[in-house]
C-alpha cells in the first residue's frame, strides 16, 4: 500500500513503534548514566557507544526512506538531496563514532584523531543537507535578504560562543595545540551548521503542515546547543557530569528517526510569495545580535578577551546589518504585494476561465488540441481528456479543418467564421469560432480558438429573417400582381378614352395626357417597389436574373458601370441564400457608391473547396476599406449576413486601388470544372 493511500492508523504505528523504542533507550540510557554521575573517567569511555545503537536505526530508517522514494516523482529533488545528505552525516557521525572511542580507549587519546576529523566533516554536510530543505521549502539563495541574514546570524552566534567556548580555552595554560584547533573546529562547525537550521526555521509557516520539518529543526538546534554545553566543559578543562550528553544525542536521533517516517512527498513546490512571506518579517537575526552583544557586554572587562571598543564595534555592525536587511525587507515586500496581485489576477482569469459558458481552446503547429478549458466538453460533446491530442479534422471534418486553417492564418485582429459540429450523439451545433494566431508566443505556440455555440441563436435569427423575407415577398407580390395590374388597367382604359375622344378640347387632352402619363409613372414606381422589396420574386427566382438586373439598374442610374461573372452553371440556390446573397452585393455596391472615385464593380460568383464565394471588387481611392468588417454600416450588415450563412469574411485592398470583399458560405456547389 502506497503512502498516498495508507490509512491514518496504519501510519501512527509505523510513526509509532521506532519511535518510541529510541525513545525508550534514550530513557534508559538517561538512567544509566545518571547512576555514574559521579565517575566521570569511566562514565565518559562507557558513555562514548551510547550513541551508536541510537545511530544505526536511524541510519537504517533514512536509508530505507531514500530507497524507497529514490524514484517517487512526488519528491522534490532538493528533498530527496536533504535526505542522502542526511544518511552521510548520520554515517560519518556512526564510523567517527566507533573511531574516536576506540582510539581514546586504546591510546587514551581524545585530539587530533581521524574519529575527531570525521566529527568536524559531519557539520558542513548538515549545513549544506539544511540549506538543501531550505531551498525545497521555497527559500532562495540568490536573494541579498537571505545572505545578510547568513552574516548577521554569523556575527551573532560568534560574538555569543566566543565568551563561552573560546575564551576560556584562549586563558588555559595547559591546552595543547591540538586541543586547540579541535575546539575552535567544533565551535566553527556549531555555528555552520546552525546558521542555516534558523534560516529554515524563519522559512516555515504553518508548522501543522511541516511536521517532518520541525522535527529536522528541533534535531538541529538541539545540536546546538548540547554541542555548546560540552564544548563548554571541555573548553574549561573540565569533563561533564557522567558524559550525559550522550544520552541527549540519542533523543536528537529519535527526533530525527521521526522525521524520517512522517515526512510525506509534495511535488508541488511553493511559490514565490510564499518565500517572501516566510522571513521577511522574521526577528531572529536582530535578536541573535542583541543577545550577544548583551552577553558580551555583561562579561567582566578582559574576561572574554577583548578590549572595552570590541562591544561598540560589535553593536555598530550588527546595527548596519540589521539596517541592511529591512532595507531589503521592505523591496521584498513591494515584491510580494505585486506577486500576490499578478497570482490573483492569474487565479481570477482561471476561474473565469473555468466557469465561462465559451470554451478556449488551443491548436498546436501540427493542427492538434494541445488545451481545451472545461466548457469544450459541454460545447464538443466529449471529455477534455478525449479531445486533448485531436486534429481539428478528426473532430470537424475535413472542410472544418479548412476553415479553420484559413482562419488561423496570422492576422493583426481575430477571425471570426460560424463552424459546424456534429457531436459524437449525433447532435449537430453551430459553432461561432475566434481565432488568434499566437504561434510565435512561447507560452502558447499555438492558434488560441475562442468557441460559442450559436446554435440557437443563429437558428431563431433565421426564422426571423425567413419570416421577413417571406413577408416582403407576399407584398411584393401583392404589389406586382395586385396594385401594378390595376394601375396598368386603369392605364389602358385612359389610353383608349384618349383615342375615342377627336373632338376633346385642347386644354381636355391636355389633362387626359397629364393623367396617362402620372399612371404609368405610378406603374412603374410600383413596380421598382417590387423589384426593391423582393428582387428574386420578380426574377422569378433566379439569383443570377435579379444581380444582372441589379447591375443593369446601377449602371443606367448612376457613373458606376457594375459586371457580373457566374460561374455556377444552372444551379439553383435556396431562396433564404439567394436572398441574402443579392442582399449582400447590394450593400457592397453601396459601400463602394460611398467612394467619390468609384467607377467599376465587378461581381463574381464561383464554388471553391470550402463551398461558394462571393467576390465584389471595385476601384476608386479605397478610403474605406475595414478588414475586421466592422468599418461602416454597409460592411456591418454584410458581415451579419455572412455570418448567418456561416460564412467567412475578408475586406481588403483591390489591385484598382478600391475594395475587395470576400464572402465564403458553406453552400456545397459545383467546382469549375465538374459537371
Amino acid at each position: 500500500m502506497t503512502d498516498a493511500v495508507m490509512p491514518r492508523t496504519s501510519l501512527s504505528l509505523r510513526v509509532m513503534w521506532p519511535v518510541l523504542g529510541l525513545g525508550a533507550y534514550t530513557v534508559a540510557a538517561s538512567i544509566w548514566l545518571a547512576s555514574m554521575w559521579d565517575a566521570s573517567e569511566t562514565a565518559g569511555r562507557m558513555s562514548a557507544w551510547v550513541p551508536l545503537p541510537a545511530q544505526l536505526a536511524v541510519l537504517c530508517l533514512i536509508g530505507a526512506r531514500v530507497a524507497h522514494r529514490r524514484l517517487d516523482p512526488e519528491v522534490r529533488d532538493t528533498r530527496r538531496t536533504f535526505w542522502w545528505l542526511m544518511f552521510t552525516a548520520v554515517a560519518i557521525n556512526l564510523v567517527a563514532t566507533i573511531g574516536w572511542t576506540y582510539l581514546a580507549a586504546i591510546n587514551n587519546t581524545a585530539y587530533g584523531t581521524w574519529g575527531e576529523a570525521l566529527y568536524l566533516l559531519s557539520y558542513p554536510v548538515l549545513a549544506v543537507a539544511y540549506f538543501a530543505l531550505f531551498c525545497d521549502a521555497a527559500g532562495s539563495l540568490r536573494s541579498p535578504r537571505v545572505w545578510l541574514d547568513i552574516v548577521t546570524l554569523a556575527l551573532g552566534l560568534g560574538v555569543m560562543l566566543w565568551p563561552l567556548l573560546i575564551a576560556p580555552l584562549l586563558g588555559r595554560a595547559d591546552a595543547d595545540p591540538a586541543e586547540t584547533l579541535t575546539t575552535v573546529g567544533y565551535v566553527l562547525g556549531t555555528v555552520i551548521s546552525t546558521i542555516p537550521a534558523v534560516l529554515l526555521y524563519m522559512q516555515v509557516m504553518d508548522w501543522r503542515t511541516e511536521r517532518a520539518m520541525s522535527c529536522v529543526i528541533a534535531f538541529a538546534i538541539g545540536s546546538f546547543m548540547i554541542d555548546s554545553w560540552w564544548v563548554a566543559y571541555d573548553a574549561r578543562g573540565e569533563a561533564v557530569p557522567g558524559a550525559f550528553y550522550n544520552a541527549l544525542y540519542c533523543g536528537l536521533y529519535t527526533l530525527l528517526a521521526a522525521a524520517a517516517i512522517i515526512d510525506r512527498p509534495n511535488s508541488s513546490r511553493p511559490d514565490a510569495t510564499h518565500r517572501l512571506v516566510g522571513n521577511s518579517y522574521s526577528f531572529v537575526p536582530a535578536f541573535a545580535v542583541l543577545l550577544a552583544i548583551g552577553m558580551l557586554a555583561a562579561q567582566p572587562a578582559g574576561a572574554h578577551g577583548f578590549t572595552g571598543s570590541v562591544p561598540v564595534f560589535a553593536a555598530l555592525v550588527g546595527a548596519a546589518l540589521v539596517a541592511a536587511r529591512q532595507f531589503y525587507a521592505r523591496f521584498d515586500m513591494q515584491r510580494l504585494h505585486t506577486e500576490l496581485a499578478k497570482r490573483q489576477a492569474d487565479e481570477r482569469l482561471t476561474e473565469l476561465v473555468r466557469r465561462s459558458a465559451d470554451a478556449i481552446a488551443v491548436i498546436g503547429v501540427d493542427g492538434r488540441f494541445s488545451y481545451l478549458s472545461p466548457a469544450a466538453e459541454r460545447l464538443f460533446g466529449a471529455p477534455v481528456e478525449a479531445l486533448v491530442g485531436r486534429s481539428t479534422a478528426d473532430l470537424f471534418g475535413s472542410k472544418g479543418a479548412l476553415r479553420l486553417g484559413a482562419l488561423a492564418a496570422p492576422s493583426d485582429s481575430d477571425s471570426i467564421a460560424d463552424v459546424e459540429l456534429v457531436t459524437s450523439s449525433g447532435e449537430r451545433k453551430l459553432l461561432q469560432i475566434a481565432a488568434n494566431n499566437q504561434s510565435a508566443n512561447p507560452v502558447i505556440a499555438g492558434v488560441v480558438l475562442t468557441v460559442h455555440d450559436v446554435t440557437e441563436q443563429r437558428r431563431v435569427e433565421q426564422e426571423i429573417l425567413d419570416v421577413a423575407t417571406r413577408e416582403r415577398q407576399l407584398l411584393s407580390r401583392n404589389v406586382h400582381e395586385g396594385l401594378a395590374q390595376e394601375l396598368t388597367g386603369v392605364a389602358l382604359m385612359l389610353n383608349a378614352l384618349n383615342r375615342r375622344s377627336n373632338d376633346t378640347s385642347a386644354p381636355a387632352q391636355a389633362s387626359l395626357d397629364a393623367v396617362i402619363r402620372y399612371v404609368s409613372e405610378a406603374i412603374g414606381g410600383v413596380r421598382q417597389l417590387a423589384v426593391s422589396l423582393s428582387p428574386l420574386q420578380i426574377a422569378s427566382g433566379s439569383l443570377q436574373l435579379a444581380l444582372n438586373g441589379l447591375a443593369r439598374d446601377v449602371s443606367t442610374h448612376s457613373a458606376i458601370r457594375v459586371s457580373t461573372d457566374w460561374h455556377l452553371g444552372d444551379q439553383v440556390l435556396p431562396d433564404g441564400v439567394a436572398d441574402h446573397l443579392y442582399h449582400i452585393v447590394q450593400e457592397a455596391i453601396s459601400h463602394a457608391a460611398e467612394d467619390t472615385q468609384c467607377r467599376e464593380v465587378r461581381i463574381c460568383l464561383r464554388g471553391v473547396p470550402l463551398g461558394l464565394e462571393l467576390s465584389i471588387e471595385s476601384n476608386g481611392a479605397g478610403a474605406r476599406i475595414g478588414v475586421a468588417a466592422g468599418d461602416g454600416r454597409s460592411l456591418r450588415l454584410i458581415a451579419y449576413r455572412v455570418r448567418l450563412l456561416g460564412g467567412t469574411l475578408r475586406v481588403d485592398g483591390s489591385a484598382g486601388g478600391g475594395t475587395h470583399i470576400v464572402a465564403v458560405t458553406p453552400i456545397p456547389v459545383a467546382l469549375p470544372g465538374q459537371g
